[in-house]
């Protein structure tokens, strides 16, 4: 069933590949599994009464500047389709404000792929604004 789908759905976006959409292009050249993750609420249509709908629908940049002081890291791959709303985000929020744009990476490298994770990016804004300063 899901090889079926899978045929399926590329067969539907195939024409949407000439407009040269990354997010399309990746999206219709890969196994529907290659998106499943076994731990997240929308992976394999797990949507329930409990669903963060409710926030999902909330203008959740109307009140950004409000985390100020509180330290804000963004993290986001280059290529990521979703790029736009990491640094849109960071430009409204107050400091003390970090977005790391990781190479080459798109939306979910940085779940799957430990390679491009900036464990050092990670490591050093953990430590300056959690560990009382200790950069």
């Amino acid at each position: 069933m899901r090889g079926r789908c899978t045929a399926l759905c590329r067969s539907q976006l195939s024409p949407l590949c000439s407009i040269g959409d990354g997010f399309v292009t990746a999206l219709a050249s890969t196994k529907l599994s290659d998106y499943v993750r076994k731990r997240a609420v929308n992976s394999g249509n797990a949507w329930t009464a409990t669903t963060p709908l409710a926030f999902m629908n909330m203008p959740i940049l109307t009140y950004i500047k409000e985390i100020s002081p509180r330290p804000i890291l963004l993290v986001h791959g280059e290529r990521a389709h979703s790029r736009y709303f990491s640094e849109t985000a960071y430009a409204a929020a107050a400091e003390p404000k970090e977005l790391v744009i990781v190479p080459g990476a798109n939306h979910v490298d940085l779940y799957d792929d430990p390679r491009k994770i900036p464990f050092d990016r990670l490591n050093a804004f953990f430590r300056k604004h959690l560990a009382g300063g200790m950069a």
